[in-house]
């Protein structure tokens, strides 16, 4: 090596790996091994492939797959680039925490065309009590309902088909995926009705942004105001629940109640008589709050446009990591059933088998194969070993490693 680096010829020796960097390369040192640089003026050495690490190490544990070749580059034997991205897709310590992906655009959902046509449920724990929020997307009505005792599939039918003959049918119910919202009796009450449930994904409310901001809103509007073993039965109630149906919200020149029934609901407050007449307007301003919303979708769509990456779509059986909500990092797998909806997955998850529903924010794949604490390996696109019987290890003996097994008879290699 400090001799110089010869031409390339027909043989191949241990520094014929290095003769395309001759020009980037330094000595340092007399050596029996003599350590070479990429970077003279930085001084940085590097070492032939003999010498390259082969403990299974990333390079750059902890700082993502982007600061392993920028590690790298102060350093350099054949191969330290694919190795060094190798090695680090291979680690589950950095896979398990790794950040959490880039926002995506933002689906485009047709908004509503007339009131209740599309209605938000959420259920939600206040002062130890369960209550279930009911929201129509178009004009902000709110409806809160107590479920005392067990909120069951059969106690949720009830509420629903007593909404359902006040404000009409919807098309389409939007929840997050409770089992008493997604059983078979209640899917099929709903099919009864003709009503279609869209499912958000779990762990991942922006899926379902306006169901959220109905139960914070309910919230405040009952916190202090229920009363005995959370009863809604009470004049506070109704009167904080009146107030917010006749104040507009951000952005609308009307209230729900003004969008729904055309006039102010008579309240507590005393207001001017004509405000209790239908409005004249009524028409003109369900079709500017039609109008407003399509404008708040377009400005959202512009405003993640500027941050938002899209994800390449997962196929089933897939192999993928799971982002853990408590924890924040990616120390849970499944492998993909199907694709429910729009980036979303059903995934059944390791170990304990259960299903669930994520969005592909949540799910990133496994690329290639990673090695887990008990000595087990992950292989990517592939389902994950069933919990039977463990089965031995088959392997041709030692003496004849030399031969070609085939069908035929071994016949010695030369």
């Amino acid at each position: 090596m400090t001799a110089g680096l010869n031409e390339r010829t027909g043989s191949r020796s241990p520094s014929t790996s290095f003769f395309k960097m001759r020009r980037h390369l330094s000595c340092q040192g007399t050596s029996s091994f003599t350590p070479v640089t990429r970077n003279t003026r930085a001084g940085h050495t590097c070492g032939p492939e003999a010498c390259s690490p082969r403990e299974p190490s990333c390079g750059a544990p902890g700082q993502g797959l982007n600061a392993t070749p920028g590690r790298g580059s102060q350093s350099f034997w054949p191969g330290i680039d694919a190795e060094g991205e190798q090695k680090r897709r291979q680690c589950a310590v950095c896979d398990t925490h790794a950040p959490l992906q880039p926002r995506r655009d933002p689906l485009a959902h047709p908004p509503p065309q007339y009131p209740f046509q599309q209605v938000v449920a959420d259920l939600f724990q206040l002062d130890g009590h369960t209550y279930i929020a009911v929201a129509d997307r178009l004009s902000g009505w709110l409806e809160v309902e107590h479920l005392s005792g067990d909120a069951t599939s059969a106690r949720l039918i009830t509420v629903f088909r007593r909404w359902f003959k006040r404000i009409g049918i919807p098309e389409e119910l939007s929840c997050d995926g409770g089992t008493n919202l997604t059983s078979q009796e209640s899917r099929g009450f709903l099919d009864t009705w003709r009503v279609r449930l869209r499912v958000s994904s779990a762990h991942y409310p922006q899926s379902n942004g306006r169901a959220e901001a109905a139960v914070k809103c309910a919230k405040r509007l009952l916190r202090g105001n229920t009363g005995r073993n959370g009863s809604l039965d009470t004049d506070a109630a109704a009167w904080a629940i009146m107030q917010y149906l006749n104040t507009p919200p951000q952005g609308s020149e009307a209230s729900p109640a003004q969008l729904i029934t055309g006039r102010q609901l008579r309240d507590a407050i005393p207001v001017d008589a004509s405000l209790y007449e239908v409005s004249e307007r009524w028409a003109w301003l369900l079709r500017e709050r039609e109008r407003a919303m399509a404008r708040s979708v377009d400005s959202a769509a512009s405003r993640h446009d500027q941050t938002a990456h899209n994800l390449e779509p997962l196929t089933p059986g897939l192999w993928t990591r799971i982002l853990n909500p408590g924890s924040g990092r990616w120390d849970r797998a499944g492998t993909v059933l199907e694709t429910t909806a729009p980036r979303q997955y059903l995934v059944r998850l390791d170990g304990s088998g259960p299903t669930t529903i994520r969005n592909r924010h949540h799910l990133r794949p496994l690329t290639c194969v990673q090695a887990h604490d008990d000595g087990t390996t992950a292989m990517p696109g592939a389902t994950p070993p069933s919990q039977g019987r463990p089965q031995r290890h088959r392997q041709a003996p030692r003496h004849l490693l030399d031969y070609v097994l085939g069908n035929a008879t071994p016949q010695a290699t030369h």
